[in-house]
């Protein structure tokens, strides 16, 4: 059940994965496992559902400071780390001015949100397993064992609302 009229986090993401936080340069919590992770599910979400939307690309940090600098370097030499990031290149490149350099994250990317929401949202209305609409609290019921919705029956109900969960009775 969604609210197509509704704004939503997921409407307005920009997609991009990576394993680093660079403020100080280290993995954010459980980065690398996560995106192994999310490549196996969205490499097998393209294929169900017959759509492009996962993008590995690299990404590059550029560094403003030689200890930005200095901080990947010594990160890149870490076996660990190594597996995440690579080592900072000095030299210009495509016009791109970065007098402090750069180094490479490695298992980076982006996922196309859009085309992702719409290809899922096709495949749940086919399927039948889809209302466009703001859910309607009142008409939930609840079972010992199930929870009905309409024409719908679960065994559990999860609310993504966001900041809307204020409203949710």
């Amino acid at each position: 059940v969604d609210d197509p009229a509704l704004s939503s986090s997921s409407k307005v993401a920009a997609g991009l994965y990576q394993p680093m936080t660079f403020k100080r340069t280290v993995e954010t919590w459980k980065g690398l496992e996560s995106i192994v992770f999310s490549t196996q599910f969205y490499q097998w979400a393209e294929e169900f559902l017959q759509s492009e939307f996962f993008h590995p690309l690299p990404m590059f940090r550029l560094f403003s400071s030689f200890e930005e600098q200095n901080n990947w370097s010594l990160k890149s030499g870490d076996s660990y780390f190594s597996k995440l990031i690579g080592e900072e290149n000095n030299s210009d490149t495509d016009g791109c001015h970065h007098p402090f350099g750069y180094g490479r994250v490695f298992h980076s990317g982006y996922l196309d949100i859009p085309q992702l929401l719409n290809s899922s949202c096709s495949y749940f209305k086919s399927a039948g397993s889809f209302l466009a609409e703001k859910i309607n609290y009142n008409e939930l019921k609840f079972s010992e064992s199930k929870i009905i919705y309409k024409s719908f029956t679960a065994d559990k109900i999860i609310f993504c609302e966001g900041w809307l969960i204020k409203d949710n009775p």
